[in-house]
């Protein structure tokens, strides 16, 4: 009775306005939204975390490592230098891959000599084609 008292522009809104509430409350749309907006966030969160630890591995390979040689060598440390090119080292160069061992060891040995150097070709052929990777073999005096 009520509403027929209204205008016909008033009676329809609120008809519409009705329509949704209930539709929205049988359907439970807000529950899921929240929800599913959680998800996403959680999603999202995992997702950043694993592309930096993922780069945080892939940038640990072109770096320098020092390591201690196993007793009965004539050399004290093993370091393994870094084999991509970067301003002012090319490791194809043999003088700038030793520059880069001694840089390194400076902490650790003062009068470092370099005795040698290996390489370690991690290529697999027909397959992947890759730097090898090169090692410089340092006695401390």
């Amino acid at each position: 009775m009520f509403e027929r008292a209204l205008p016909v522009r008033e009676r329809s809104l609120r008809h519409v306005q009705g329509m949704f509430a209930r539709d929205v409350r049988l359907s439970g749309w807000r529950k899921n939204k929240s929800a599913n907006g959680w998800f996403m966030i959680k999603t999202a969160f995992a997702t950043v975390i694993f592309f930096m630890v993922l780069v945080g591995c892939a940038s640990a390979r072109n770096t320098v490592l020092v390591e201690p040689a196993s007793s009965g060598h004539p050399y004290d440390y093993v370091v393994h230098v870094q084999n991509t090119f970067s301003i002012g080292y090319n490791p194809l160069v043999r003088g700038d891959r030793d520059r880069m061992a001694l840089r390194a060891l400076r902490r650790q040995c003062r009068a470092a000599r370099i005795v040698g150097d290996d390489k370690i070709i991690t290529e697999i052929w027909g397959i992947t084609s890759s730097l090898p990777d090169y090692i410089v073999l340092v006695k401390c005096t």
